[in-house]
């Protein structure tokens, strides 16, 4: 350097310069340690309850999948009533045809039994009569516990 401060190319007539810099940093918080740990402190309590809730929610989910298996067992066993329903009153209805024809038969024939015989195809009648009935009930009840799709 030159006495006027400027800076010499050269050098040879220039002494070696030596620069301190001195640096200082300081990270300013605005808050405290004690504010800092209180937030934290907030958000390990909302994290807890995010957890429990999260819990709570997975047990109504397992409680809804447990009824809806019992649901289905119950459904399945009423299926199984119900085709055991249709056989029984299909069988009944083709007895009672079957029935019927005979007594019909029997009644054509002729014979001194003919009065015993309208009274079994009176009584046959009524029992046909409600018999269809029951199968009625049984069908409307099935119709009315069927969801519309």
């Amino acid at each position: 350097m030159t006495d006027r401060g400027r800076f010499d190319p050269d050098p040879s007539r220039t002494p070696p310069a030596v620069i301190r810099i001195d640096v200082h940093h300081y990270h300013h918080q605005d808050e405290d340690a004690g504010s800092v740990t209180r937030k934290l402190d907030t958000l390990l309590t909302q994290l807890g309850a995010v957890t429990a809730q999260e819990q709570t929610q997975m047990a109504t989910v397992q409680e809804l999948n447990a009824k809806i298996d019992a649901l289905k067992v119950s459904v399945d066993a009423e299926t199984d009533l119900s085709t055991s329903i249709v056989t029984f009153l299909q069988g009944e209805g083709s007895l009672i045809a079957d029935l019927k024809k005979q007594l019909a038969d029997a009644l054509a024939a002729g014979g001194d039994q003919s009065a015993a015989l309208q009274t079994a195809i009176d009584t046959l009648g009524v029992i046909e009569t409600t018999n269809t009935a029951n199968a009625k009930t049984i069908a409307d009840a099935m119709i009315a516990s069927t969801p519309a799709e």
